[in-house]
């Protein structure tokens, strides 16, 4: 067993929504769930023969390839979803993060705490009161020294049907689709089994619409790390 770092960087627009509706595919995610990328990378060491129709039953029965979700890359820089410790300032758009405290607060039978108002916003403006929100789950990267809310590039399009006889466009037959920006870029981590030879490079497709170009993607093994490394950390 191996634990390997990858980098997954988008050569087109993906369909990564968290929400279907009944004219398409909307709100993108900011992560790709780590599912769809198990499914993905599966998916392609198959078709490029490198798996056995024996190896997909026994994954199906037996998971032995696990995926962490992907978080976003931002200027080299990797994000992490906020703990139920990062807040932010709802007046100065400071994030308060407070997590490493807390675990050694709940190691020594503590409760935890988390500040309810900003202190710079507190010494500017007492009278602003509790100025803090959660965040819980939001990508936070460190840019600059700085800890920052990052994301997806995204668009909306509009598309419609084609009748597959005429070659025409069919009437009520709009539909809108969000995509995430082709380049953008992810790491993530793999447990990968012995029985499989991931390689240092695959293509791969993620969301949906990949038999319309949707989705293509090129995954790397950077980096291999122990089973009880380092916990990534912001």
């Amino acid at each position: 067993m191996r634990l390997l770092e990858v980098r997954i960087r988008l050569l087109s627009p993906a369909i990564i929504t968290a929400k279907r509706v009944e004219r398409g595919y909307v709100k993108p995610l900011n992560y790709v769930p780590g599912s769809m990328l198990r499914g993905a990378i599966l998916s392609a060491l198959y078709w490029e023969l490198r798996i056995g129709a024996d190896i997909i039953e026994r994954e199906a029965e037996r998971p032995g390839l696990l995926a962490s979700p992907a978080y976003p890359l931002v200027e080299g820089a990797k994000s992490l979803p906020a703990s139920p410790f990062a807040a932010e300032c709802k007046y100065c758009g400071a994030i308060i993060e407070k997590t490493r405290e807390n675990v050694d607060r709940l190691r020594r039978g503590e409760e935890p705490e988390l500040p309810a108002t900003c202190p710079k916003c507190e010494e500017l403006a007492p009278e602003l009161g509790p100025t803090l929100r959660t965040i819980y789950g939001t990508p936070l990267a460190r840019i600059g020294g700085v800890l920052e809310r990052v994301g997806v590039r995204s668009f909306r399009a509009t598309s419609v049907g084609i009748n597959k006889r005429s070659g025409a466009a069919m009437r009520g037959m709009l539909y809108d689709y969000e995509a995430i920006a082709e380049g953008s870029e992810f790491w993530a981590r793999l447990v990968v089994p012995d029985y499989i030879e991931l390689g240092g490079r695959l293509e791969i497709t993620l969301g949906r619409g990949g038999s319309r170009g949707f989705g293509a993607a090129v995954l790397e093994v950077v980096g291999e790390h122990e089973p009880r490394g380092e916990v990534p950390s912001l």
